[in-house]
Formats: structure tokens, C-alpha cells, sequence
């Protein structure tokens, strides 16, 4: 079993004494890491424009309804090849080295979360990559890609399809995501 243990303090801690002592007596006796509350445990790496591209997914997460909308299931994810695996031109970029994405670069899929939720039905939805949310800890790091779908020009395309006629304005069929994190 592994422990961890995370303090949050005001301000530097003079005497770390006591707080070894507490990680000793619950089994914590080495890997011990202070940072500061000023380093940015969590941020946000916006993909440049040009990796926007449409994707189609391989696969989608779908969470059944809730209480409110019993008998409905939402798409709350995809599942797409990774964009950044073997891309040469992300890896000439600018951006490449600020962003500290190497780690994901060897996955060979990525599990992305949609800020806009929409309701799983027959229709083909157009989505891309937009960001990557990225927290860290002293023992790791977490990678949240985000994603988002253009619903609107999808459904209205697809009423087009079948009317035969020009595209017309749709009607919202998304629903913001319960954890605020937008797309």
C-alpha cells in the first residue's frame, strides 16, 4: 500500500520537524516533496490552430442520463489516434518544447473529455483536439485531452443531407459539462 500526503500551508514552513514526524507515523518515510503553493500545479496547453483538424473518433464515451434526463445517454467523450504520436511538424515547432508533452507522444490513443456534452443518437459528429489539461505532482502527471464538436454545422449538414436543401440554423442538441471545464 502507498501512501501520499499533501500539505497546504500559508507560507514556507520553518520547522519541518513536525510534519516529518506526522509522514513517519502513517508510513510515509521517504519521497517527500515541499513546493510551493505559487508553482502552478495545473495548466492548460492550447494546440496550436493548425492540429485543429477534424478527427474522427474511434470509439465514444457514453454516460448514461441522470435523474433529470432519465433515458437519455450522453456522448461525454472520444477516443482518437493521437495526433501528437510521430508528428513530425508538432515536434519542429514552437510550441513543442513549451508545452512539456513528450510523455504523451508514445500514446497511441487518447481518451478526450468534450466540455460540451451531446446526446447519443444516429447522427455523425465532427470533432477536434483543442487542448490538454495537464497537472502535476511530485510523483507524476495527469493529461486530460480536451476536445469539442462543431454539433451545430454537423446537424444542420445532415438535415441539408436529407432535405436536399441549404444548410439552416440548428437547434442546440449539447449540454455544458457538470465539472466546468469547457472545451
Amino acid at each position: 500500500m502507498q501512501t501520499h500526503l499533501s500539505f497546504q500551508l500559508q507560507g514556507v514552513a520553518l520547522d519541518t520537524g513536525p510534519l516529518l514526524q506526522l509522514c513517519r507515523s502513517i508510513g510515509v518515510h521517504d519521497g517527500i516533496y515541499f513546493r510551493s503553493l505559487a508553482d502552478r500545479s495545473r495548466r492548460v496547453v492550447e494546440l496550436p490552430a493548425w492540429m485543429n483538424a477534424a478527427v474522427e473518433p474511434l470509439a465514444l464515451v457514453v454516460t448514461p442520463g441522470t435523474d433529470i434526463a432519465a433515458g437519455m445517454d450522453f456522448v461525454t467523450g472520444i477516443v482518437i489516434p493521437n495526433p501528437l504520436r510521430q508528428q513530425q511538424q508538432w515536434r519542429q515547432s514552437k510550441e513543442w518544447a513549451t508545452a512539456r508533452l513528450q510523455q504523451l507522444e508514445s500514446a497511441e490513443y487518447l481518451v478526450c473529455d468534450l466540455g460540451e456534452h451531446h446526446r447519443h443518437d444516429n447522427n455523425t459528429y465532427t470533432y477536434q483536439l483543442t487542448k490538454i489539461e495537464v497537472a502535476t505532482t511530485s510523483s507524476g502527471a495527469v493529461f486530460v485531452p480536451g476536445a469539442r464538436g462543431d454539433y451545430e454545422q454537423d446537424m444542420s449538414e445532415d438535415r441539408a443531407r436529407q432535405n436536399d436543401q441549404e444548410p439552416a440554423a440548428a437547434e442546440p442538441r449539447f449540454f455544458r459539462s457538470s465539472t466546468g471545464r469547457g472545451a
